[in-house]
């Protein structure tokens, strides 16, 4: 994987979420895949307190601008599920 530092981005508002770029360590590329006039964009990154997370963003771009970002957030890496197992869901209430 290569560093991510995408110059873009870096004009995108910063969120409040677990990834937003003001708690976010580092962010290395994974996938960046084009498809049309969107871009399949998967990333791992490290969080301050040293979490590491995988992501991945729908980024729309129209007339060379970012237009619309969807954020699918992924997982903590390592995954709490063994190879092949799953992680039981909270119960509601």
């Amino acid at each position: 994987m290569q560093q991510f530092a995408g110059p873009g981005l870096s004009r995108l508002r910063p969120s409040r979420r677990r990834d937003s770029p003001l708690r976010t360590v580092t962010r290395q590329l994974g996938w960046l895949v084009p498809a049309g006039e969107r871009v399949f964009v998967t990333y791992e990154g490290q969080g301050a307190g040293g979490k590491r997370f995988r992501n991945t963003e729908i980024l729309t771009i129209r007339d060379g601008q970012i237009c619309d970002v969807e954020v699918y957030f992924g997982w903590s890496i390592p995954h709490e599920a063994a190879p092949g197992g799953f992680v039981e869901a909270a119960a509601h209430g």
